[in-house]
């Protein structure tokens, strides 16, 4: 018992010394300096730490996503051009199918047949290079990048969608597999930050046909929208339809025009307390502009939590 209470007694002698130890830090002391404040695109901004005896350390650059004035809010921004781009992949030679790619702003949204044929759905298929016929997963083709804002109306949604007809092939071998991949949906804005809207994923296609209902589709036809690639052209052999014109749509979700919201900001964390201290941070901008940088360096004992924040500004030239 003795025992006992003597190991007790030692632990709780080292704890209050440590408590103590902790209690009695050191005032904070930290600045940040720099050689320049003005700097190229791609150089390397070296910040140099004064004092160094912060326990923490938590930095914002000032750009888009680690932005001190935004911590707390959302920052809002206008879109000002759409950017849309894709792969393709058309038939075996022999085989015929029409493709196309369009853009609406007046669809209701209700993914049927209906619905889809009786939108305005303007062409942008002339902006974009399409694969040449060939062999079987070979020849795929980029789009290319185009902007497609002329054909959105200003704060009005829109949706994309890829139609796809074929003609009746009464007899010989059918394979008429046009696919389309790797959809990537850009927004550049006002304030000239570039914001990926949608991948492949993120477009949430939806198939419509016009002679198939929506609950048969997955069995009857060869289309696709699962997986990272988009199946368009024919109807499978067990359908009633095998062999006859085929028409198809892969329509995606609704997109928002106009405003759109960045987010708030978060802080990187340079420092913690077991973390050695710090001289330096490096940091490279890659857009042009004049940035706000914060630092927040804090102590914290058991007592109570000291915080210094340091501001910069420095000019990123082209």
């Amino acid at each position: 018992m003795k025992k006992i209470f003597l190991i007790m007694a030692v632990l709780s002698v080292v704890f209050l010394v440590s408590c103590q130890k902790f209690d009695n830090e050191k005032p904070l002391t930290f600045d940040v300096y720099l050689d320049s404040t003005t700097f190229k695109v791609g150089d390397p901004v070296t910040f140099k730490f004064k004092g160094g005896d912060a326990n923490q350390i938590s930095f914002y650059s000032g750009e888009v996503g680690n932005d001190y004035e935004y911590r707390d809010k959302n920052r809002i921004d206008e879109i000002k051009k759409v950017y849309f781009s894709f792969q393709t992949h058309n038939v075996p030679v022999g085989q015929i199918v029409y493709p196309n790619v369009f853009v609406s702003t007046d669809f209701n949204g209700v993914y049927d047949y209906e619905s889809v044929s009786s939108a305005t759905w303007k062409p942008i298929s002339h902006l974009y290079r399409w694969g040449a016929n060939g062999p079987w997963q070979t020849m795929w083709t980029s789009s290319g990048n185009s902007e497609i804002t002329s054909f959105i109306e200003e704060n009005k949604p829109f949706y994309i969608a890829y139609q796809v007809k074929s003609d009746a092939q009464p007899s010989g071998t059918i394979s008429r597999n046009w696919r389309t991949n790797s959809h990537s949906l850009i927004a550049e804005t006002v304030g000239g930050n570039y914001i990926s809207l949608a991948n492949f994923g993120g477009m949430s296609w939806k198939l419509v046909d016009r002679y198939l209902e929506p609950s048969v589709i997955s069995t009857q036809s060869s289309s696709t929208v699962s997986s990272s690639i988009m199946l368009l052209g024919y109807y499978n052999s067990t359908s009633p339809r095998y062999r006859q014109e085929a028409e198809i749509w892969g329509v995606s979700k609704k997109f928002e025009s106009g405003e759109i919201s960045l987010g708030s900001s978060k802080s990187v964390s340079l420092k913690q307390y077991i973390d050695i201290p710090l001289e330096t941070h490096t940091h490279y901008y890659e857009n042009p502009g004049t940035y706000k940088v914060v630092f927040l360096a804090s102590n914290a004992t058991i007592s109570g939590s000291t915080q210094v924040m340091k501001e910069l500004e420095i000019t990123v030239k082209p």
